[in-house]
């Protein structure tokens, strides 16, 4: 077809075809199996196909793919790269200026030259920044741009960088200013810069990398409220009239007139965070707006494309309207349905239906349309915020926390958490230099959360023991007595069992003391956690059945799944898989009915061991949901786990190159975490692989760098494990002697705290050394060994 169409052109008079293919820069970037990325695969993997047309063609690229990969190995034609504009040479700001002019009347427009110079300078030669600059002033100006029209315009330029500014970016991006040029080796910790056109490179004559316009060699994180926020607050307008909030809210006056100005399309984002606040606004709006506003909240039931709702609802509308669009935070968290993606990629539809469309967004997730639709925002013709006040940010941020359930955290999604820690470390420097109070102590304890959340234990505990001492100064009993047992996790995940003890005892003292039975059930429940791990389940049990029935007593559901999973624990190890079974079916329901992903993830896990242990397919399926869910709450103890139990399947289908895989991602989790008692168990199903593969000697250092920790933490389960796969190997070395001294002490741990499959395994042991059984191990003493 292709050869036809040339023919017939050249008939016509043309030399040849050209085929261009334009948009494919605006690829959204996703990291596919085996890390590849979607750019990768596209331009690299297919690269045969793409070139495989018998035409002149050309392809779009995002810059990214010519940086990370030499394209001419996969392409015969040079791939050429657009330049920036020198805006620094006189020769730069006049070709800048001419292009303005093409468009503008710049001399009547601005009040002197020199503020049309500075838009210059701060667009980097950017011309899709220059315009946004020159747009964004114009909102404001009455008659003619003027200074401080420019100045606002530049804030919002600024702001717009900043929220796609990780704060891994920050090093990265100061190389780039320092140095002007970004590796040659293709450094992968580059592409998003170049993605998001944080970096631009110049070519007219010399190349020059430059730090995108708007940043600077520092970076400013303002601190913001997220979407949990809005969902805690009632639909009720607060009693304030149309003229105060233009006056309390001057951005609403540059949103009024640029919706007065606008004719035909127009793209605008409102970022406010609270459903009341944004009424008014939108009241006001509505009260100082000739035009009609069509509303369209989205629902999360219909599944319908947001543009094509949107041209639902102008059929009817008058050629004027305006069109408020709400919600899209609802549409977000839908697993299938990627909405933002959505937006990307059927951004032309917006503008066909040739209105003004205003989206109303809580300020983390316009932070994600600027990340992963940068195509779908560059659209925009105006950006707003509309902020709180420092008071009414902390009696937001306070009462979200106190009224959300207590297992908030575990709800939260990765970026979430990492966004949360952000506004409350910026709240909490805000607060520096005041007086101890209730609501700082607050906020340095759902800090240490947050952090105890995604593994970094030493900055929680800095938090938590800050916030102690604040509540023991102000003698705020019941929130002392949440620190204490915040405090204790961290000993237990460090292995300090001894210490993690002391603390949950003073916290059930307050607890029992003040009446606070929720609180008694939650440390009755960590308190057996500490016996488990000492290998007393006797114990344990009996402090778990106290915490249920305290649950089931006051309706605790959050706790009360928790306590089933740790109960079925106990008969777990116990080797009772029936009953461990029930309870863990249980636990699951009801972390699924409340919405607890961090506690779905842990239940899913511990479920896969069971079927795991009867030899049933459907482990690995739990396992797999159970990494999911880590990964996307940030649970790095919980990956660590899941990464754990999912190599031991691989290892028993005798697929050791896989399971090592996983086991390294494992231990590196758990070492970077601190996670102490998750070290010594990876360590330990690592030296099976090895020992599977005949290479006793690393099998045996890693045993012997697991033994060295579950002795150290005093972890007497993984110790009996260890000592007997560290017996093996001294068999396997025929040093049986020694092997079986080794042996007879893995029996007298496994014996004293009851360990099931221990004693199964010791069991078969001695049957396949020609001996009755447990009973042998028994009459044994280590002087008859020698």
């Amino acid at each position: 077809m292709l050869l036809a169409a040339r023919l017939q052109l050249q008939d016509n008079g043309f030399v040849d075809l050209v085929v261009i293919v334009d948009g494919l820069e605006k690829m959204r970037h996703r990291i596919l199996k085996d890390n590849e990325s979607s750019y990768s695969d596209f331009f690299i993997t297919h690269a045969e196909q793409l070139t495989a047309p018998d035409c002149h063609i050309v392809y779009t690229m995002p810059i990214a793919v010519s940086f990370s990969f030499n394209t001419s190995d996969f392409y015969t034609d040079r791939t050429f790269v657009l330049p920036m504009v020198k805006y620094q040479k006189p020769e730069g700001q006049a070709q800048l200026i001419a292009l303005l002019q093409k468009r503008l009347q710049v001399d009547r427009l601005f009040a002197n030259r020199q503020l049309l110079v500075d838009l210059i300078n701060m667009s980097g030669g950017s011309i899709r920044d220059l315009f946004h600059l020159v747009r964004a002033a114009c909102e404001t100006a009455e008659n003619t741009i003027k200074q401080a029209d420019v100045d606002r315009a530049v804030r919002n330029l600024v702001k717009d960088y900043d929220r796609m500014v990780q704060k891994d970016f920050v090093p990265l991006l100061n190389e780039v200013d320092i140095d002007r040029r970004l590796p040659t080796d293709g450094d992968k910790k580059y592409e998003s810069l170049l993605r998001l056109r944080l970096v631009h490179e110049y070519e007219n004559g010399e190349q020059l990398g430059r730090v995108a316009s708007g940043l600077k060699p520092y970076w400013l994180v303002t601190g913001r409220l997220y979407q949990i926020a809005r969902n805690l607050c009632t639909n009720k307008v607060m009693n304030s009239t149309a003229p105060d909030l233009f006056s309390q809210h001057p951005e609403l006056k540059h949103l009024r007139r640029a919706l007065q100005l606008c004719k035909g399309f127009g793209l605008y984002f409102v970022s406010c965070n609270t459903v009341p606040l944004r009424h008014e606004l939108v009241a006001a709006l509505k009260a100082h707006l000739a035009t009609p506003i069509v509303e369209l909240p989205l629902n999360p039931e219909n599944d319908i494309f947001i543009d094509a709702q949107m041209m639902a609802l102008l059929a009817a509308a008058s050629a004027d309207a305006i069109v408020f669009i709400y919600d899209l935070e609802k549409l977000y968290h839908l697993k299938d349905r990627h909405v933002i993606q959505e937006l990307n990629w059927r951004r032309e539809f917006y503008g066909r239906g040739n209105h003004p469309v205003v989206f109303w967004l809580p300020d983390f997730l316009l932070t994600e349309i600027f990340n992963e639709a940068p195509d779908f925002a560059d659209w925009r013709s105006g950006l707003y915020e509309f902020t709180l006040s420092q008071p009414e940010q902390l009696s937001l941020m306070h009462s979200t926390w106190e009224s959300v359930n207590e297992n908030f955290v575990g709800q939260l999604s990765l970026s979430e958490k990492q966004r949360w820690i952000v506004n409350l470390e910026n709240l909490l420097a805000e607060l520096a230099g005041q007086e101890a109070s209730k609501t700082k102590a607050s906020l340095l304890n759902h800090l240490g959360r947050l952090y105890d959340s995604l593994g970094k234990y030493d900055q929680a505990l800095t938090c938590y023991r800050q916030s102690l001492k604040i509540r023991q100064d102000i003698g705020d009993k019941e929130g002392e007595s949440v620190t204490l047992n915040n405090i204790s996790f961290i000993y237990h995940i460090k292995g300090d069992y001894g210490t993690a003890l002391r603390y949950l005892e003073q916290s059930l003292k307050i607890r029992q003391d003040i009446g606070d039975k929720e609180g008694e059930g939650t440390t009755l429940n960590n308190i057996s956690q500490i016996h488990k791990a000492q290998g007393d389940y006797g114990t344990a049990l009996r402090y778990l059945e106290q915490s249920l029935q305290i649950c089931q007593d006051i309706g605790d559901k959050s706790q009360e799944g928790a306590t089933l999973n740790n109960i079925s624990q106990i008969y777990h190890a116990q080797g009772d898989y029936g009953i461990a079974l029930r309870y863990l079916e249980q636990s699951l329901k009801i972390r699924q009915d409340i919405g607890d992903k961090q506690g779905e993830g842990v239940t899913l896990n511990n479920l896969s061991l069971i079927y795991r242990a009867k030899g049933d397919n459907a482990a690995l399926r739990y396992l797999e949901q159970s990494l999911k869910i880590c990964q996307d709450v940030g649970d790095k103890q919980g990956e660590g786990t899941a990464l754990n139990n999912i190599s031991q399947i691989y290892d028993a289908q005798g697929d050791y190159g896989v399971a090592l895989r996983y086991l390294e991602l494992s231990l590196k989790i758990r070492q970077d975490i601190g996670d102490k008692q998750g070290e010594g168990a990876t360590l330990n199903n690592l030296s099976q692989i090895y020992d599977a593969q005949g290479d006793y000697g690393t099998a045996l250092r890693y045993l012997e760098q697991s033994l060295q920790i579950s002795q150290g933490i005093g972890d007497v389960a993984n110790e009996c494990v260890t000592l007997f796969n560290i017996g093996h190997i001294h068999w396997q070395n025929n040093e049986q002697q020694q092997a079986l001294s080794i042996w007879l002490k893995a029996y007298r741990i496994a014996k004293q705290i009851d360990l099931a499959q221990a004693l199964k395994n010791l069991d078969k042991l001695a049957k396949d050394l020609g001996h009755e059984g447990l009973a042998w191990w028994e009459s044994l003493n280590p002087g008859t060994l020698t």
